[in-house]
């Protein structure tokens, strides 16, 4: 399965943004380029910057949620599909 952003932050979807400020500051500690030499470190950091830049935003955030909630309706809605 895809992660998605909350995921990525390692946060609960109805984290405050106290909580996504914080989880994001611990992550890009963590996974920055210049303390994380790792081959996958430069893609992991470019996966918590984007994160961060959607939910630190209360408008796209909000969309997101949305979009989110539609994924997991259409997905809920094949599986019914299929299993009729």
């Amino acid at each position: 399965m895809a992660e998605n952003h909350y995921d990525t932050l390692e946060i609960h979807p109805t984290a405050s943004q106290a909580e996504i400020k914080q989880a994001y500051r611990r992550l890009a500690k963590r996974f920055h380029p210049d303390t994380n030499r790792a081959v996958d470190g430069h893609e992991r950091i470019t996966r918590i910057n984007a994160a961060y830049e959607v939910l630190s935003d209360p408008s796209q955030r909000q969309s997101y949620d949305q979009r989110l909630s539609y994924g997991n309706w259409a997905r809920f809605q094949a599986t019914e599909n299929v299993a009729v």
